[in-house]
């Protein structure tokens, strides 16, 4: 998906005491009505603001504390379970009489714990704090390794190994979870890829740290392993509990501007912050993605090697003929090889993007070879096994990109954490499993263990590449509805908003233009919520969604009861001798819809009869569709006298009519739209009837419209004429900035690329394609998004003729806006009559 929003070439303030953006958090954890909030008011900040690498700010802002934080808490994890890997050969097995089918279970069981505790750390997460919960697991699992110290006999191994896997289940899907909600997508391999590190830096310094305990007199070499990493642990606790913030929006390192920024900057993801409500639908929608069990399968075939060789591989290393102290250097090495393929994937798949399933595919190979030179050579050749035992270990670098295929590939917070949920299951599955292939009567080469191995690593290798088909047919059947995806789809991503929808609640999740896109930019920020809202595809109810706790009246201006006032002296400027007829006697009357469409001006027609002396009582909300069938349909009451209610029927009727046929078509063009696969905004223009813009405007508000610019006071268009008067674009566009200062936008029409060119270099916040054909949109809007991506920030607009049944071919996800004076100019009425009782 590309970058939509550039960055504009000026100097960024370094005070953000008076940014609109510091205003937006008052708390650490924000529903989604809030998240909306916030992100439609940085929206119009950044675009008033010069922030350069605005793309870029939260790589250069959060790694100094977040990603080191991750992987050593990951570290520990990892070194803290393979503790028992370690200890096999310092004397573990023959203090607690170990038998080889105990040991096979103390590896085993751990993951027991970890199967049982993973779906509710999953819960946890959604209904607590992620960063909390990760510090209160860590302090935890390191009390129960000190404990393990404690252990006389097989079977207080067997519990402390249980409740060790309890408690070090949330880390794994946490550290999963924090990436999603800090990172870009194209940055997630890499930052993935960084706290799983702490992994293969446990294996090293693990080995190395085992090296020296056992050089320790007075206890016993493996007491001395478990309660110094065990202890270790319970410190590094303490400091998670201040290091690592739950969300973007409590983070300790960043301003409130910044933090507002960063939920901002992820919401390109679409794949949501964090929501506290668990979604059973998100649930079972998982549980129906085809991918979810690709992902499964791929994790079960690498953790099954993975729970036999972390458990069982200083006992294969000591049996190829080397010493006990040199088997647990040489067992640091294996990581290097690890460590390795890890960067070597991670960085390659950001490199060159949707290649995550083609290194998985090369890992899996490497690891069948290496598998094979364990089994296959003979004893005597242990440097050759030895290396192959190294090589086989390619498996494991599979795992931050299994990671990352999770976190970008899936949208919905609960779908997020119940896909990680199953993927975790796998892995524990795989490892409980993996250790009882590894039999006591076939050590030290343990035959059987690597032959089955041999066969995970080949259905790896097979379901890598049935994932990879599947993705590439999930891609082509999307860029056959909404166009050549930018940074070619689903494998990159499929991503949803930060309303907290899931990839398949979005009918082409993976071709959406500028996630603000959909966000009206021409508005004030108090038109803002009611507009979205109104907009938003997924809405079923037909009532306008801001009505309940919100009115568009709120919008209108002091002076628009003045206007009322002169309709009803345009109607009556002198006598009124049909209102002499009927006197002021008490009258009731229903309003009636007589064809159908959308209901929009109630403020309206209240104050033309308010003037009048008149009640109304609406009996449907603003917003509502009215679909008369056979008879009209009551919309309201108005109780008065009979000569007020005659004297407003007129005007409120041709003022509710009007503004009910622009709901309408705006509704109908945008919903047209939004089936086509467009996500963007969809605007009318200024072209509106002389004293009746308000109406108008307000019209194509409650029909899910932009307005555009409401006059020529709030934004600066510079059409054709201008820049011929002026002698070039940018000249006008200099002139333009002169006087219009930093808070009004400058847009400017052009007729070809080449100007558009010359608009984007001059500084215009919005380029307008003016009278292109579809295809010639296409072509521009995408040369000019990669032309300029990252160097300056713009939007693209489409205007020109454009209708319902024409506007289609300009559907295209490098557009962010299509505007037209079709859902304005020559709309047909929604016939309404008012009848008195009698």
């Amino acid at each position: 998906m590309s970058e939509k929003m550039g960055c504009v070439d000026a100097a960024p303030s370094k005070d953000h005491s008076h940014d609109p953006a510091s205003d937006c958090l008052s708390a650490d954890e924000l529903s989604p009505d809030e998240d909306k909030r916030i992100l439609r008011k940085i929206d119009m900040w950044a675009v008033q603001h010069s922030i350069p690498n605005w793309a870029g700010f939260l790589t250069h802002k959060a790694p100094p504390s977040l990603l080191p934080v991750m992987a050593f808490s990951y570290m520990f994890q990892f070194l803290d379970k393979s503790a028992l890997g370690f200890t096999a050969i310092m004397g573990l097995r023959e203090d607690l009489r170990l038998s080889g089918t105990d040991f096979s279970w103390a590896s085993g069981i751990y993951y027991f714990g970890y199967l049982i505790a993973s779906y509710p750390a999953g819960v946890i997460m959604v209904r607590w704090r992620v960063g909390k919960t990760i510090a209160a697991a860590v302090v935890l699992w390191g009390v129960v390794l000190v404990l393990t110290a404690t252990t006389t006999n097989a079977a207080g191994l067997l519990a402390v190994r249980f409740f060790l896997g309890v408690t070090e289940a949330p880390i794994a899907p946490g550290l999963t979870v924090v990436v999603a909600m800090w990172y870009k997508r194209a940055e997630q391999p890499l930052r993935h890829a960084a706290w799983y590190l702490g992994n293969t830096t446990a294996g090293i310094v693990g080995g190395l740290a085992a090296y020296g305990i056992g050089h320790i007199d007075g206890i016993a070499a493996w007491k001395a392993v478990f309660l110094i990493f065990g202890g270790t642990t319970v410190a590094w606790s303490v400091g998670i509990f201040w290091l690592l913030p739950d969300v973007p929006m409590s983070a300790w390192f960043l301003t409130k501007a910044d933090r507002a920024k960063a939920v901002s900057r992820v919401r390109d993801n679409m794949t949501g912050i964090k929501n506290n409500e668990f979604k059973w639908h998100q649930c079972r929608e998982a549980l129906l993605d085809v991918q979810t069990w690709f992902v499964a399968v791929i994790q079960l075939c690498s953790s099954i090697p993975n729970g036999g060789v972390h458990s069982f591989g200083s006992i294969v290393i000591e049996g190829m003929g080397f010493g006990q102290l040199t088997t647990l250097l040489l067992q640091s090495a294996s990581y290097l090889v690890q460590l390795v393929l890890v960067l070597v994937g991670t960085a390659g798949s950001t490199r060159f993007r949707n290649t995550r399933t083609y290194f998985m595919t090369v890992n899996f190979a490497l690891a069948v070879v290496g598998a094979s030179l364990v089994r296959q050579r003979p004893a005597e050749d242990k440097w050759t096994r030895f290396a192959g035992y190294c090589v086989s270990m390619a498996f494991s670098a599979n795992f931050p990109l299994v990671m990352s295929i999770m976190s970008g590939n899936f949208g919905g917070f609960t779908k997020k954490v119940t896909v990680n949920a199953i993927s975790f299951i796998a892995y524990c599955a795989g490892n409980i499993v993996g250790p009882q292939l590894f039999m006591a009567r076939e050590a030290p080469s343990y035959t059987s263990g690597f032959l089955a191995m041999m066969v995970c690593f080949s259905l790896g290798f097979v379901t890598c590449i049935a994932l990879r088909v599947y993705l590439w047919r999930e891609n082509r059947r999307r860029d056959r509805v909404c166009g050549v995806a930018e940074e070619g789809g689903v494998e990159g991503g499929v991503m949803v908003n930060l309303m907290d929808k899931t990839d398949k609640q979005i009918a082409h999740p993976d071709h959406l233009p500028h996630p603000a896109a959909a966000l009206p930019r021409f508005q004030t920020p108090a038109i803002l919520d009611a507009v979205a809202a109104a907009s938003d595809p997924t809405m079923t109810t037909t009532t306008f969604p801001a009505a309940a706790g919100s009115s568009l009246a709120q919008l209108l201006p002091p002076s628009w009861k003045s206007q009322v006032t002169a309709w009803l002296a345009e109607d009556t400027p002198t006598f009124d001798y049909a209102g002499f007829v009927v006197g002021d006697a008490p009258r009731v009357a229903t309003l009636w819809a007589k064809s159908a469409g959308i209901l929009a001006g109630r403020p309206l027609v209240d104050e033309v009869f308010a003037q009048c002396g008149c009640v109304v009582e609406w009996r449907l909300d603003e917003g509502a569709a009215v679909a008369p069938a056979d008879k009209p349909v009551a919309v309201a009451t108005v109780r008065g006298p009979a000569r007020g209610l005659l004297l407003g029927e007129r005007v409120a009727l041709n003022a509710l009519a009007r503004c009910s046929g622009i709901a309408t078509r705006s509704r109908d063009l945008v919903a047209k739209l939004r089936e086509a696969g467009y996500t963007g905004i969809v605007a009318g223009t200024r072209k509106t009837t002389p004293g009746f813009r308000l109406v108008e405007k307000y019209g194509m508000l409650v029909g899910g419209a932009d307005t555009h610019r409401m006059d020529l006071s709030v934004m600066v268009m510079l059409k054709d004429n201008h820049v011929w008067s002026r002698g070039s674009i940018t000249d006008a566009v200099a002139a333009a900035k002169a006087v219009a200062g930093f808070g009004l936008k400058i847009e400017v029409e052009v007729q070809s690329e080449a100007e558009a060119d010359e608009a984007i270099a001059a500084g215009a916040d919005v380029v307008m394609l003016d009278n292109f054909t579809g295809d010639g949109v296409r072509v521009a809007a995408r040369n000019l998004k990669e032309r300029w991506r990252g160097k300056k920030h713009f939007l693209l607009e489409v205007s020109g003729g454009l209708k319902a049944d024409n506007v289609a071919p300009y559907v295209c996800h490098d557009v962010d806006i299509i505007s037209t004076s079709s859902i304005h100019q020559g709309v047909p009425h929604v016939d309404f009559s008012l009848k008195i009782e009698h």
